[in-house]
C-alpha cells in the first residue's frame, strides 16, 4: 500500500502533503512569453504541435514532458503589466494596485528579495510595456527592452550578461521575456503555413480590429488562418527558448558546474492568452476576462519538482512564492478584473461573469468603436464548456449566487491598493495603441463598482 501511494504521489502530485522544495540555493529561470494562450499547446489538449520537437531538448515541448506542468493557472487581469506586477509582488492586481499598463509598480518585488539573498539579477524582456519605468527593473542588475526586430537577441544577450556570474558560481536569477505570439503575428517564414496556407491575410492590428468590427467580411477560413498564424508564432518562441536555455546549459558546463537543471530551476509562464476569435469576434486580449486569455500555461522544471501534471488551480501571484520560498497554493477561488470595474470568478469547475455597473459596451479598450459585452451576471461550467459560451446562470441559480457570495467576500478582503500613473508622452500613448491598449486617457479614470450581494441578482 506504501509503494502504490508513492506512484500516485510521484505522478499527479495532488494532495500529498509535504513542503515543495523550493529554489533552496539554486539558480532561477523565468521564461515567460506574452501572449500565450495554453489551449494553444499540445500539453493542454492543442492538436498541433506548437511546442516543437518534444525529443529537442529545452523545447516547449521537451520541458513540459520532463517538468511539472500545472492544469490550471489563472492570471489575474488580460493585460501584460498588472499580470507581472503579481508575478514579481505575489499579490493580486487590486492589491498592488498596477491594473493597467500605464501605472507603476510600487509594491516591493520578489526580485528585491533575492538580491537580499545574495542573487544578481539579469532581465531581458520584448515588450515595451515591461520597460524599466514600468518599476518591473528593481532588483535586477542588467534590465534591457528588445521590441520587434531585436526580439532573436535577447538569448545571447543573456549569456553574454551573465557569463562571469556563471563561472564565479555567483547566485543568478534571470527572466527572458519573449513577445512573439501578440500582434502583430509574423511568425518566422519558416513556420508561417506550416499548418495552414495563410496567404493572402496579414495579422496586424487593423485586420484583427476589423474582424471584431465587421464579422461577416471573414470567412471562417480566414479566422482559421489567423489563428495558424498565431500558432506560427508559438512556434517561432519556441526557437527563442531552445536558443536561451541550450546557451545557458553549455555555460554551466563550461564553468565545469554540470547541466543546466544540476544548477537552476526554470519556471515557464504566460502573462495571459489570446482571445482568437470565441467571444464577440474579438481576437486580441485586453478586453477579454474569459478563460482562452485568463488562463495561461505553467511548467516548473527543476531542483525536486515533480514530473507530471498538477491539477491543483494556481494563481499567478502565488508562482514565484512557491518556487523561491516552497510555498504551497492556498487558493481555491481565483479573481479576475479590468480594473475594479468587470470581474470574472473561478473555482476549480464554474466560471461566474460579473458586470456590476451593467455597462453595455465593455472594457475601453481597442478598439473603442465595438462594444465586447458582458452579461450583468453568467455562469459556466468548465468541465463541460471549457471556453466558456453556454450561460447556465438560470438553469443553475444555486450555484451561481453562492458564486456571487465568494464574490463578495473576496473582494472584501482584497483591499484596493494605491497606484501610480506613469507620465505618458504622444509616443508613449501611440506605443500603447499600437499593441492594442487603451491610452492612459481612456482608462485611468475608470469608476469602482463592487460586486453584487447574491440577493441583487433576480435570477
Amino acid at each position: 500500500m506504501k509503494l502504490i501511494l508513492q506512484l500516485i504521489c510521484a505522478n499527479f502530485i495532488v494532495s500529498c502533503g509535504g513542503a515543495e522544495p523550493g529554489l533552496d540555493g539554486k539558480d532561477l529561470i523565468v521564461v515567460s512569453i506574452d501572449t500565450l494562450r495554453a489551449d494553444r499547446l499540445p500539453f493542454y489538449g492543442a492538436e498541433r504541435e506548437t511546442a516543437g520537437n518534444p525529443r529537442e531538448k529545452w523545447s516547449l515541448a521537451w520541458i513540459a514532458a520532463n517538468g511539472r506542468v500545472y492544469d490550471q493557472v489563472w492570471a489575474p487581469a488580460s493585460m501584460t503589466r498588472p499580470s507581472f506586477a503579481s508575478l514579481w509582488t505575489g499579490k493580486h492586481a487590486l492589491e498592488h494596485g498596477t491594473v493597467g499598463n500605464h501605472q507603476i509598480v510600487t509594491d516591493p518585488l520578489l526580485s528585491e528579495e533575492l538580491v537580499a539573498d545574495g542573487y544578481r539579477g539579469t532581465a531581458a524582456v520584448a515588450n515595451w510595456v515591461l520597460r524599466p519605468e514600468s518599476g518591473l527593473g528593481r532588483g535586477f542588475d542588467y534590465y534591457d527592452l528588445f521590441l520587434s526586430h531585436k526580439e532573436p537577441e535577447i538569448p545571447r544577450t543573456v549569456v553574454r550578461e551573465i557569463t562571469g556570474g556563471i563561472h564565479a558560481s555567483e547566485k543568478q536569477f534571470i527572466w527572458a521575456h519573449f513577445m512573439a505570439p501578440h500582434q502583430p503575428y509574423t511568425p518566422n517564414n519558416k513556420f508561417r503555413n506550416v499548418f495552414v496556407d495563410t496567404s493572402g491575410i496579414k495579422g496586424d492590428k487593423k485586420t484583427l480590429a476589423q474582424l471584431h468590427r465587421a464579422p461577416n467580411e471573414f470567412g471562417a477560413a480566414q479566422v482559421e488562418q489567423l489563428r495558424a498564424l498565431y500558432d506560427g508564432e508559438i512556434l517561432t518562441t519556441n526557437e527563442y527558448v531552445v536558443k536561451l536555455l541550450s546557451g545557458i546549459e553549455k555555460l554551466y558546463q563550461a564553468a565545469g558546474r554540470g547541466d543546466l537543471l544540476d544548477n537552476a530551476v526554470i519556471v515557464m509562464v504566460s502573462d495571459h492568452g489570446e482571445e482568437l476569435a470565441y467571444h464577440e469576434n474579438y481576437f486580441m486580449h485586453s478586453k477579454s476576462l474569459y478563460a482562452g486569455v485568463t488562463q495561461v500555461p505553467l511548467v516548473i522544471i527543476g531542483n525536486g519538482f515533480e514530473v507530471g501534471r498538477h491539477t491543483t488551480p494556481i494563481g499567478i501571484e502565488e508562482v514565484l512564492p512557491l518556487v523561491i520560498n516552497g510555498k504551497r497554493p492556498d487558493s481555491d477561488f481565483f479573481v479576475a478584473t479590468w480594473h475594479n470595474r468587470f470581474f470574472v470568478a473561478r473555482d476549480s469547475r464554474y466560471t461566474l461573469i460579473h458586470n456590476p455597473a451593467q455597462n453595455q459596451h465593455g472594457p475601453s479598450e481597442p478598439p473603442g468603436d465595438v462594444d465586447f459585452y458582458y452579461p450583468p451576471i453568467a455562469l459556466f461550467d468548465r468541465e463541460i464548456d471549457p471556453l466558456e459560451l453556454n450561460d447556465i446562470s438560470q438553469e443553475f441559480p444555486g450555484i451561481t449566487r453562492a458564486m456571487m457570495r465568494k464574490l463578495v467576500e473576496w473582494h472584501a478582503i482584497h483591499a484596493i491598493g494605491d497606484s501610480t500613473q506613469e507620465e505618458l508622452n504622444a509616443d508613449d500613448a501611440a506605443k500603447l495603441a499600437e499593441l492594442g491598449y487603451a491610452s492612459a486617457t481612456e482608462d485611468v479614470d475608470v469608476d469602482d463598482y463592487a460586486p453584487w450581494p447574491p440577493e441583487r441578482w433576480d435570477g
